[in-house]
């Protein structure tokens, strides 16, 4: 009887910089790895072809797939995953084998200090001084922004240049630290719906 492989708790960050070594193992600080366990949200979900989650775990964003119909999971959804790395060109991904939706967000603070530099990413500490802004103009601002994404998005998100000719930066960064938008692909964001 063949023996199962450890599934390694790692971030996205440490994904996407792992260097291949096969088919379907990689290196990542110094350790083989086949299998991850991985603590990430939702941003979106497509069920064609496959079933196929994109998650973003606060150092980078790779996409999930399953060959299995993925039930009460939505944008949003903390989630763990333990599944197979692959790599298809310079794609990377995720085969999932285990998927749990019912992740509490105490959990990532949890992960975060489970030794952070055993697979070789630390999340960077930015500090920010903190820009004062006007209570009553924040939420009318807010709120016509993202009515302007949900606008102008046509399903693949809406070019961040654009947004920002229109709105301040700050704006922009305040929404997408509380979650409201998020980076779908580099220089694009989209309304969490």
């Amino acid at each position: 009887m063949m023996e199962r492989l450890v599934a390694f708790k790692v971030t996205i960050a440490d994904i996407l910089s792992a260097r291949p070594l096969g088919e379907d193992r990689f290196l990542i600080a110094d350790t083989e790895v086949s299998r991850i366990n991985l603590i990430a949200t939702v941003i979106s979900q497509e069920h064609a072809p496959l079933e196929t989650l994109l998650l973003d775990d606060g150092t980078g964003q790779i996409q999930a797939r399953s060959f299995d119909m993925v039930r009460d999971i939505t944008p949003g959804s903390l989630v763990l995953i333990i599944g197979r790395l692959r790599s298809y060109g310079a794609e990377r991904y995720v085969i999932i084998e285990i998927l749990n939706g019912q992740i509490l967000p105490g959990w990532t603070v949890v992960r975060r200090k489970e030794n952070p530099r055993t697979m070789g990413h630390q999340a960077p500490v930015i500090e920010e001084k903190p820009e004062v802004v006007q209570p009553e103009e924040v939420p009318d601002q807010a709120r016509e922004l993202l009515q302007r994404i949900t606008a102008l998005d046509d399903g693949q998100g809406v070019p961040l240049d654009m947004i920002l000719a229109e709105c301040p930066e700050r704006l922009v960064r305040q929404l997408m630290q509380q979650g409201d938008i998020f980076e779908v692909r580099p220089g694009f964001i989209k309304r969490l719906e």
